[in-house]
């Protein structure tokens, strides 16, 4: 019961965001629905930049979560990690990198770095912010329909196909392997179903321009 309490005021805070989105967009003349529709294959496929290396972080999962709580929940999550890992150390590390060369380490090359990291953490900061206000909270009814196949492999409804030592097999409990590389939906949930939301407002995207 208490999980379906949150979802729905999870579900609640989010179309609230749409409603404020749509309100605002309104105001300056724009058109927050048509705007997403054709925006979103790009930004669905540029927003795995969130997550990049996490591969283990268990937000990635709740980004394909049908239950409202855990998907909002999961998108603050990996905005405050990414945050997180883009800070500087108050603390610079005393032990030199073995790959000061080829980096470029010079006086110049660390005074031009210095100077363009903050840049960039701000605009990224400021698109990751974007993101969860204004895209993640209508990704989460296309996730609805993108995201059946990674919860069904994670359910454990869809074999995981896996490659062991140059050989293409099937992972079960009676056949498992030694060092799997997956080729199907269980590599990365996350990642196939970001490609899948593309697909889908792609192909949304072409239906609403010939009834329009």
């Amino acid at each position: 019961m208490k999980s379906i309490r949150k979802g729905i005021l999870f579900l609640g805070i989010m179309l609230a965001l749409i409603g404020l989105n749509w309100f605002v967009f309104r105001l300056f003349g724009g058109r927050y629905f048509l705007w997403y529709l054709k925006s979103g294959p790009i930004i669905s496929l540029a927003s795995g930049f969130l997550a990049p290396t996490w591969t283990k972080l268990k937000a990635r999962v709740g980004l394909v979560s049908a239950h409202p709580a855990v998907y909002f929940g999961a998108c603050l999550q990996i905005l405050g990690v990414f945050f997180v890992s883009m800070a500087q150390p108050m603390r610079r590390s005393t032990k030199p990198s073995e790959n000061l060369v080829e980096i470029g380490d010079g006086p110049l090359m660390k005074l031009f770095d210095n100077l363009i990291y903050p840049l960039l953490v701000l605009v990224m900061g400021i698109l990751s912010f974007a993101w969860v206000i204004l895209v993640a909270p209508l990704s989460y009814f296309v996730t609805l329909i993108a995201g059946v196949p990674a919860r069904q492999t994670l359910r454990g409804n869809i074999i995981s196909v896996a490659e062991d030592k140059g050989q293409v097999d099937v992972q079960t409990d009676s056949n498992p392997l030694r060092d799997p590389a997956y080729v199907s939906f269980a590599q990365d949930p996350f990642t196939m179903t970001q490609a899948l939301t593309a697909l889908v407002l792609f192909v949304a995207n072409i239906v609403f321009a010939r009834i329009a």
